[in-house]
C-alpha cells in the first residue's frame, strides 16, 4: 500500500480534513500533509510518524509504516483499561461523597444537640432500618436453611425471599 493511501484512510478514519490533521500534527502550514496525500512525497519521515504519534496516541504505527495489521491499536484493550479506570475513579468519589454526607450529619446533629440518627431525614432513616432488617433477615434464613423470612423484622421484611432481600442493597 502506497504511503499516500495509507495517509489518506488514517485521515478519512479519524474523521477529520487533511488541514485539520496537519494542524493537529503541529504543522503552521500543511503543505507536507497536502503533497503526501497528493502522492508527490514517497517517505514522509521519521518526525511525522513521530507527530502522529503524538497527536493521536491511538493509530497504530506499525500499520502506518507496514501496511499490516489495523489502523488502531486494540480498541478493546484500551476501552477496558479506561473503563476500568473509571470504575476505581467512581468508587473513590462515591466512597468520598458517603463520608462528606456523614461528616454533613453528624455536624448538623451537633449543631442542633441531637444524635446522628435524629438529624437523618426521615426517608434516609426508613431505608437504613430496612436494610438493617433485611441483613438480620438473611441471617436468620440462612442460619435456618428456609428460603424466606418467617418472622416479622419490623413489618417491613416478612414473606421476603434472599434475593429479594438483597436488592434492598443495590
Amino acid at each position: 500500500m502506497k504511503e499516500q493511501e495509507k495517509f489518506e484512510k488514517l485521515i478519512d478514519a479519524l474523521g477529520v480534513t487533511v488541514y485539520q490533521f496537519g494542524k493537529d500534527l503541529g504543522f503552521a502550514r500543511v503543505e507536507p500533509i497536502y503533497k503526501i496525500t497528493r502522492g508527490d512525497t514517497k517517505d514522509p519521515g521519521v518526525s511525522i510518524y513521530g507527530k502522529i504519534k503524538k497527536a493521536y496516541p491511538k493509530v497504530n504505527l506499525e500499520w502506518l509504516v507496514t501496511g499490516e495489521g489495523s489502523i488502531f491499536v486494540d480498541e478493546s484493550q484500551k476501552e477496558e483499561s479506561e473503563l476500568s479506570s473509571r470504575v476505581q475513579q467512581l468508587e473513590s468519589e462515591k466512597r468520598l461523597l458517603k463520608e462528606m454526607y456523614e461528616q454533613a450529619v453528624i455536624s448538623k446533629a451537633a449543631s442542633l444537640g441531637k444524635s446522628k440518627d435524629a438529624a437523618m431525614s426521615s426517608p434516609e432513616r426508613d431505608r437504613i432500618l430496612r436494610k438493617d432488617a433485611a441483613r438480620q433477615a438473611i441471617r436468620n434464613v440462612r442460619r435456618g436453611g428456609r428460603k424466606e423470612a418467617t418472622k416479622p423484622l419490623s413489618g417491613r421484611v416478612q414473606g421476603a425471599t434472599v434475593p429479594s432481600l438483597l436488592e434492598l442493597f443495590e
